[in-house]
C-alpha cells in the first residue's frame, strides 16, 4: 500500500492528481515519514493534501501527528467521547478534477507496518470523472470523507496548540515509549471532543455492474480446440498470466530447455535428434519420443485461427484464439521466474478461472501437455463460456 501512495505523489505531468485526502484510524511517524517528502513535493506542484486521523485507543502518536502536520495542507483529528465508538476507517482517495480518480478503501492505516509489511486488505478503484456513472460513485465516496468534517463535535482542525493539549492530556501515544493514560481525558478537564450521530445520509456506494469475461469475437474463425496445461499444477499460469496486455495480446508456451521451432518435424529420425539435444540440456533421453511428439502438435499443428483452452490442475484458466502459425523461441534464464520459452502468440478471448465438469475434465485432464480436444460436449462447454461476457 505505501508504494500505491507514493506511486501516485510522485506522478507528474498527463498523469498527475490535484488532490490527495486521507481518513485513517492511526499514523505515526514511521508511518508518515514515508510519504513526508513527497507530500511537500506534491504540494509544491500544486496538490492539495487533507487527513483525518482517529486518536482513540492511543494509537496515533503524537510525532505522527506533528510529522503530518508538518507537510499536509489540513489535518483534522477525530475522536468520538462515546466510548463504545472508535473512528477507524482507512480510506485514500487521489483526485484530477474533473478527469479521473483513484479510491482505495481497506485496512491499511498510515503506519510503516500498515503500508509495507503487515498483512492487510486493500481495493482500488479508479474512475473517470467524463463517464458520468463513475463521476456518481466518486462523488458518494467523496461525500463520506466530507461527512467526517462536518461532524464538528468530533472532527478538530490541528494545530500545534491542540496538538500539545492533546499530548498534556495523555490522548497521544508516543513513539518514545510513553504509555497512554487509560482514560481518553482527564476527569477534571473540560472535553474537548463531544459525541455524536452522522445526520446527514451517506449515499450507498453501488458501482456499475461489471461484467466479468472480456468479450470475444462474434463468430469464430475455427472449430479446431486443444487444451495447453499451463505447466504442473497450472504453476506457469501466473507467468502467461502477466504477459497478457490490455487488448488481450499474450502466448502459450511449452518448455524443454532448448529451441524446439529449430526441429526438423518431417525428418524420419526426429527422435534420435529430440534425444540429442535433451541429453545437451541435461534431461536425459528417456522422454524423447513424448517431447518429439509434444512439439510436433505446438509448432506445426496448432495454427492460425484455432482456440487454445489452459488447462490444469482441474481448472480452465483461459481460452485463447491463436494469432500467428509460427512459433518462436526466447532465451530464458529460470523457468521458475521466467514462462517457457517456446511460444505461441494468442488473443485470450476469455479468462474464467473455472472448474468444468467431471465429464469435462476427464477430456481435459490428459497426460500430455499438449492435446487436440474432440469430445463433443467438452468443445459446446468451450463455447458456452466464449459466449458470456465479462
Amino acid at each position: 500500500m505505501g508504494a500505491v501512495l507514493v506511486r501516485n505523489l510522485r506522478k507528474r505531468r498527463n498523469e498527475s492528481f490535484d488532490s490527495f485526502y486521507l481518513a485513517v484510524a492511526y499514523v505515526t511517524e514511521s508511518g508518515a515519514r514515508h510519504l513526508h517528502d513527497q507530500i511537500l513535493s506534491f504540494r509544491k506542484s500544486g496538490g492539495t493534501v487533507r487527513a483525518i486521523v482517529g486518536i482513540g485507543q492511543g494509537n496515533s502518536t503524537r510525532e505522527g501527528l506533528h510529522a503530518l502536520l508538518n507537510c499536509a495542507n489540513q489535518v483534522y483529528v477525530y475522536h468520538d467521547a462515546n466510548r463504545r465508538r472508535t473512528f477507524h476507517p482507512k480510506l485514500y482517495i487521489f483526485e484530477r478534477r474533473n478527469h479521473y480518480a483513484e479510491v482505495v478503501v481497506g485496512s491499511s492505516n498510515l503506519t510503516e507496518s500498515g503500508l509495507f509489511s503487515n498483512y492487510e486488505l486493500n481495493m482500488i478503484t479508479r474512475l473517470d470523472l467524463r463517464n458520468p456513472k463513475q463521476r456518481k460513485l466518486f462523488k458518494d465516496y467523496n461525500a463520506a470523507f466530507e461527512q467526517f468534517l462536518a461532524t464538528p463535535e468530533c472532527c478538530k482542525r490541528l494545530d500545534a496548540v491542540l496538538l500539545a493539549e492533546l499530548d498534556s492530556r495523555g490522548m497521544l501515544g508516543s513513539e518514545r515509549g510513553r504509555r497512554v493514560r487509560p482514560s481518553s481525558e482527564g476527569q477534571h478537564e473540560v472535553p474537548i471532543f463531544g459525541t455524536a450521530r452522522m445526520k446527514t445520509h451517506i449515499p450507498k456506494i453501488a458501482a456499475e455492474k461489471v461484467p466479468w469475461r472480456v468479450p470475444v469475437l462474434p463468430k469464430l474463425k475455427s472449430n479446431v480446440f486443444w487444451k495447453v496445461a499451463p505447466g504442473e499444477h497450472a504453476r506457469q499460469w501466473p507467468l502467461w498470466r502477466r504477459e497478457i496486455n490490455s487488448d488481450g495480446n499474450g502466448f502459450v508456451a511449452i518448455g524443454w530447455r532448448f529451441d524446439l521451432t529449430t526441429l526438423p518435424f518431417d525428418h524420419p529420425n526426429l527422435n534420435a535428434i529430440v534425444k540429442r539435444n535433451l541429453r545437451r540440456v541435461g534431461l536425459g533421453e528417456r522422454k524423447s519420443g513424448y517431447v518429439a511428439t509434444q512439439a510436433t502438435r505446438f509448432c506445426e499443428e496448432i495454427e492460425q485461427d484455432h482456440i487454445v483452452v489452459a488447462y490444469s490442475n482441474a481448472q480452465i484458466y483461459g481460452i485463447a484464439e491463436v494469432t500467428e502459425q509460427k512459433a518462436y523461441h526466447v532465451k530464458i534464464v529460470s523457468e521458475e521466474t521466467e514462462a517457457y520459452p517456446t511460444r505461441k502468440k494468442v488473443r485470450w478471448l476469455v479468462l474464467p478461472f473455472t472448474r468444468p465438469s467431471k465429464h469435462v475434465m476427464k477430456h481435459l485432464a490428459t497426460r500430455d501437455t499438449v492435446h487436440r480436444i474432440d469430445d463433443d460436449e467438452t468443445i459446446k462447454t468451450i463455447k458456452q463460456l466464449l459466449r458470456k461476457r465479462r
